[in-house]
């Protein structure tokens, strides 16, 4: 018997230490929903001394966690599950001694100690985690802002510059087709003079948004190229599917019925395109897209404007 006594004193001392050396909060609660002991994580993490923790535990979570529910109430449910026999997993939101938040994910589960059931709960501190998520999508929010032009919410000529030629990298490994469309704003100087800046900047964003939803894919790209001008990278594109395109751009653009009394195309807002497509091979650039495609928007000027040229490069 006095062996046996030893030996249980010491697994309890061994399971003493282990329980006060966890490096996360662990609490125990008996049948009775009361916490009956802490290890040293819990009294880091909250800033309060054992005791204080153990008599005054609805004090370290706020009246109401973030789902609407009561703190209290919902945690002597949580409780009598696990008493119950589940295992549960959940985010908590805690508070410190003075008052700081503490995003947590707890785990409840039961077990046996000194012959009683109990329920223990694994406490992880999420806030290194929620401010990295933070830091994350500040970072994420910075990088849009570079890739976007700030008036008309589309891509960018940085954007554009930064991506062409990954696609038309991409697309030389299967001969893919590709089509790139530069779109102009026809005598749009004439229109900022008549009309005012401010309608100017409208019109703007008016054309980039109607050029957006024209295009089909997500893998397409409209771009501001600089002032009046656009950009769209269509890959995967025959000469049939641009000039579908195109011919919607310009019939969109004309059933907006923006007035432009000074277009010597028409009596509303129009669009002069060229269009530039081909099979892309590992000897193909960007850049000669963007100059045959410049090169049939000059022509379409050209000719009157209010419409498209086409070009197979």
């Amino acid at each position: 018997r006095a062996d046996m006594e030893r030996k249980t004193t010491e697994e309890n001392e061994f399971t003493r230490k282990i329980f006060e050396a966890t490096p996360i909060g662990l609490t125990m609660f008996n049948k009775n929903l009361n916490i009956i002991d802490c290890n040293d994580a819990s009294i880091e993490m909250y800033g309060a001394t054992k005791q204080y923790f153990i008599d005054r535990f609805p004090d370290f979570s706020p009246e109401y966690q973030p789902d609407g529910r009561k703190s209290m109430e919902k945690a002597s449910e949580l409780m009598k599950r696990t008493l119950n026999g589940e295992t549960l997993t959940l985010e908590w939101m805690h508070n410190k001694l003075n008052g700081e938040p503490i995003p947590c994910e707890i785990k409840l589960t039961p077990a046996i100690y000194n012959g009683e059931l109990i329920g223990l709960g694994y406490v992880y501190d999420l806030s290194n985690i929620k401010n990295l998520e933070k830091d994350i999508e500040h970072l994420v929010t910075k990088v849009d802002k570079i890739y976007y032009d700030w008036l008309t919410g589309i891509y960018n000529r940085r954007y554009f510059d930064e991506n062409l030629n990954r696609i038309v990298k991409f697309l030389s490994r299967s001969n893919g087709i590709i089509t790139l469309m530069m779109i102009d704003i026809d005598f749009f100087k004439d229109y900022n003079d008549t009309y005012g800046h401010r309608e100017g900047d409208k019109c703007l964003k008016t054309v980039a948004a109607i050029l957006e939803d024209t295009t089909m894919r997500d893998d397409d790209i409209v771009a501001r190229y600089g002032g009046e001008e656009f950009i769209v990278v269509l890959p995967n594109t025959d000469e049939n599917g641009a000039r579908f395109i195109a011919d919607n751009m310009l019939r969109n653009i004309r059933k907006h019925n923006i007035p432009h009394s000074k277009n010597d195309a028409a009596e509303c807002v129009t669009i002069s395109i060229g269009i530039a497509t081909g099979k892309v091979t590992s000897m193909s650039s960007g850049e000669n897209f963007v100059k045959s495609a410049d090169e049939m928007l000059y022509k379409s000027k050209r000719d009157g404007r209010n419409r498209y040229n086409f070009v197979n490069v």
